[in-house]
C-alpha cells in the first residue's frame, strides 16, 4: 500500500510542476524566461509594462526584469 500512496504522491507533484503560478492552472502556451521560470504565454503578456521604447516583464517568482522583444516564439 505505501507504494500506491508514493506513486499519487509522485503524480500529484508532477501535476504541480505542470501548473503556472499565476494563474494556478496546466501550462497554455508555456513560455520560460532567461531565470528559468515558466508561466502560460496570456498570465506574462497580462505582465508587460513598456519603459520607454522597451517592454519588459517583471518575473512574478524572483521579481528579474526581463526585456521582451516578442512572446511569439
Amino acid at each position: 500500500m505505501a507504494k500506491a500512496s508514493s506513486l499519487a504522491d509522485l503524480a500529484e507533484n508532477l501535476l504541480k510542476e505542470l501548473e503556472c503560478a499565476v494563474c494556478l492552472e496546466q501550462y497554455k502556451e508555456p513560455k520560460v524566461l532567461p531565470c528559468l521560470h515558466s508561466f502560460c504565454k496570456k498570465c506574462l503578456e497580462g505582465l508587460l509594462t513598456k519603459q520607454g521604447a522597451v517592454w519588459r516583464i517583471n518575473c512574478p517568482s524572483c521579481r528579474i526584469s526581463v526585456e521582451v522583444s516578442s512572446l511569439k516564439s
